[in-house]
């Protein structure tokens, strides 16, 4: 079991703000790892956050279903992540949270996103670890504000 805060990036702040002028709605609902998070030069250091990304560096696994959200206190929410035997087999340095778009209100601007659209919400980087085919990883994450 790994425990991981990620953090929200320029479009899952965007769309927060622009949830709150236009009435957009989201639910993080899956997601991905990836190994595209440490640093290749010494990769037991997790390289800088780049929250302008729109998609996770090295993904290779996902997107999949979040197992389990729950909320921690009144304004903490926790997502478990479970990437069972034989998923998300070999290097794994990063992870990210996936959100979907559940309502878009008529009258929204000519931009507004797609009603069932993904976009990366959060993400994190962390040293190198490895995933083996027999074992099943949990990752216990949770969103810095």
């Amino acid at each position: 079991m790994a425990d991981f805060v990620v953090t929200i990036t320029d479009q899952g702040r965007a769309f927060e703000a622009q949830q709150l002028i236009y009435g957009y709605g989201f639910e993080i609902q899956f997601y991905v790892l990836g190994a595209g998070g440490a640093d290749p030069g010494n990769p037991t250091l997790a390289l800088p956050l780049n929250l302008s990304v729109t998609s996770l560096p090295g993904q290779f696994f996902g997107p999949q279903p979040i197992d389990q959200s729950r909320l921690l206190n009144p304004t903490c929410c926790q997502f478990i992540c479970i990437a069972q035997p034989g998923q998300a087999v070999g290097p794994i340095s990063n992870l990210g949270l996936v959100a979907t778009v559940l309502s878009v209100p008529a009258g929204s601007p000519v931009d507004a996103p797609v009603l069932g659209s993904t976009f990366l919400y959060a993400i994190t980087n962390f040293p190198l670890r490895y995933k083996s085919a027999s074992t099943r990883e949990t990752f216990n994450v949770t969103i810095k504000t």
